[in-house]
Protein backbone atom coordinates (compact mmCIF):
# COMPACT_ATOMS: atom_id res chain seq x y z
CA UNK A 1 0.00 0.00 0.00
CA UNK A 2 1.60 3.26 -1.06
CA UNK A 3 1.02 6.62 0.63
CA UNK A 4 0.69 9.71 -1.44
CA UNK A 5 2.01 12.86 0.20
CA UNK A 6 1.22 16.01 -1.65
CA UNK A 7 2.69 18.72 0.59
CA UNK A 8 5.04 17.34 3.20
CA UNK A 9 8.37 18.79 4.08
CA UNK A 10 10.48 20.06 1.19
CA UNK A 11 8.89 17.83 -1.40
CA UNK A 12 6.06 19.58 -3.17
CA UNK A 13 4.62 16.51 -4.77
CA UNK A 14 5.76 12.95 -4.45
CA UNK A 15 3.88 9.80 -5.18
CA UNK A 16 3.06 7.51 -8.03
CA UNK A 17 3.69 9.78 -11.01
CA UNK A 18 1.71 12.45 -12.75
CA UNK A 19 -1.64 11.64 -11.19
CA UNK A 20 -1.08 13.78 -8.05
CA UNK A 21 0.18 16.66 -10.19
CA UNK A 22 -2.87 16.40 -12.41
CA UNK A 23 -5.07 16.26 -9.33
CA UNK A 24 -3.44 19.38 -7.90
CA UNK A 25 -3.77 21.12 -11.26
CA UNK A 26 -7.42 20.11 -11.55
CA UNK A 27 -8.12 21.35 -8.02
CA UNK A 28 -6.38 24.65 -8.75
CA UNK A 29 -8.44 25.11 -11.94
CA UNK A 30 -11.63 24.20 -10.09
CA UNK A 31 -10.89 26.65 -7.29
CA UNK A 32 -9.99 29.40 -9.75
CA UNK A 33 -13.16 28.91 -11.76
CA UNK A 34 -15.18 28.59 -8.55
CA UNK A 35 -13.76 31.88 -7.32
CA UNK A 36 -14.65 33.42 -10.70
CA UNK A 37 -18.17 32.10 -10.35
CA UNK A 38 -18.26 33.40 -6.79
CA UNK A 39 -17.24 36.86 -8.00
CA UNK A 40 -20.00 36.76 -10.62
CA UNK A 41 -22.50 35.64 -7.98
CA UNK A 42 -21.31 38.43 -5.67
CA UNK A 43 -21.77 40.98 -8.45
CA UNK A 44 -25.25 39.66 -9.18
CA UNK A 45 -26.09 39.72 -5.48
CA UNK A 46 -24.83 43.30 -5.17
CA UNK A 47 -26.96 44.29 -8.15
CA UNK A 48 -30.04 42.71 -6.56
CA UNK A 49 -29.30 44.41 -3.25
CA UNK A 50 -28.97 47.77 -4.99
CA UNK A 51 -32.27 47.20 -6.76
CA UNK A 52 -33.91 46.23 -3.46
CA UNK A 53 -32.59 49.41 -1.80
CA UNK A 54 -33.92 51.51 -4.67
CA UNK A 55 -37.35 49.90 -4.38
CA UNK A 56 -37.36 50.44 -0.60
CA UNK A 57 -36.54 54.11 -1.10
CA UNK A 58 -39.31 54.45 -3.68
CA UNK A 59 -41.77 52.77 -1.31
CA UNK A 60 -40.77 55.21 1.45
CA UNK A 61 -41.29 58.14 -0.92
CA UNK A 62 -44.74 56.81 -1.85
CA UNK A 63 -45.64 56.40 1.82
CA UNK A 64 -44.49 59.93 2.57
CA UNK A 65 -46.57 61.28 -0.31
CA UNK A 66 -49.58 59.27 0.87
CA UNK A 67 -49.16 60.57 4.41
CA UNK A 68 -49.02 64.12 3.09
CA UNK A 69 -52.15 63.52 1.03
CA UNK A 70 -53.96 62.02 4.02
CA UNK A 71 -52.95 64.95 6.19
CA UNK A 72 -54.19 67.37 3.53
CA UNK A 73 -57.50 65.47 3.35
CA UNK A 74 -57.87 65.59 7.13
CA UNK A 75 -57.12 69.32 7.13
CA UNK A 76 -59.70 69.82 4.38
CA UNK A 77 -62.28 67.85 6.39
CA UNK A 78 -61.64 70.03 9.43
CA UNK A 79 -61.91 73.18 7.33
CA UNK A 80 -65.15 71.92 5.76
CA UNK A 81 -66.56 71.27 9.22
CA UNK A 82 -65.68 74.81 10.32
CA UNK A 83 -67.24 76.29 7.18
CA UNK A 84 -70.38 74.22 7.66
CA UNK A 85 -70.71 75.35 11.29
CA UNK A 86 -70.26 79.00 10.29
CA UNK A 87 -72.88 78.56 7.54
CA UNK A 88 -75.39 77.18 10.07
CA UNK A 89 -74.71 80.05 12.44
CA UNK A 90 -75.21 82.59 9.64
CA UNK A 91 -78.40 80.84 8.50
CA UNK A 92 -79.72 80.86 12.05
CA UNK A 93 -78.94 84.58 12.39
CA UNK A 94 -80.67 85.31 9.08
CA UNK A 95 -83.76 83.34 10.11
CA UNK A 96 -83.84 85.11 13.44
CA UNK A 97 -83.69 88.47 11.67
CA UNK A 98 -86.53 87.37 9.37
CA UNK A 99 -88.60 86.24 12.33
CA UNK A 100 -89.01 82.62 11.28
CA UNK A 101 -89.73 80.15 14.03
CA UNK A 102 -87.94 76.82 14.46
CA UNK A 103 -90.92 74.64 13.39
CA UNK A 104 -91.33 76.45 10.09
CA UNK A 105 -87.60 76.22 9.45
CA UNK A 106 -87.56 72.45 10.10
CA UNK A 107 -90.52 71.94 7.80
CA UNK A 108 -88.77 73.93 5.08
CA UNK A 109 -85.60 71.86 5.48
CA UNK A 110 -87.61 68.61 5.28
CA UNK A 111 -89.28 69.75 2.07
CA UNK A 112 -85.85 70.57 0.63
CA UNK A 113 -84.48 67.14 1.55
CA UNK A 114 -87.47 65.33 0.00
CA UNK A 115 -87.06 67.30 -3.18
CA UNK A 116 -83.47 66.10 -3.60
Amino acid sequence: MRMITLFSGSKACSGTGTFPRALVLALAIALTSASGLRAAEDAAAQKLLAEARAKEMHAQELRAAAATTLQKAADDQIEAGVEEREARILAARALKLLGADAKKQRAFNLRLLRGL
